[in-house]
């Protein structure tokens, strides 16, 4: 069978599909839709990361912030003694 008959066959019944009127088209696309769905969501779990333990913190590192307005206050104060 050419190529061209395939496609007129093809056209042929997506057209007969198309026009029922209890929309099996539509219902196929549904089925079709939800497999697609569910194969994704499969694969997705494959790259889905353990969880991470809380970070530890540690009272000796400061932030910038932090480090920031201790010298702030530091500055202060040497001006307050001169």
């Amino acid at each position: 069978m050419t190529r061209v008959r395939r496609l007129w066959i093809h056209k042929l019944e997506s057209q007969q599909m198309g026009s029922a009127a209890d929309g099996s088209l539509s219902l196929s696309v549904d089925q079709m839709a939800k497999k697609k769905v569910a194969l994704l969501l499969q694969k997705l779990k494959k790259y889905e990361l353990p969880e991470l333990p809380p970070p530890q913190h540690d009272p000796e590192l400061l932030t910038a912030e932090q480090l920031q307005a201790y010298k702030k206050m530091d500055s202060e104060i040497e001006i307050m003694f001169l």
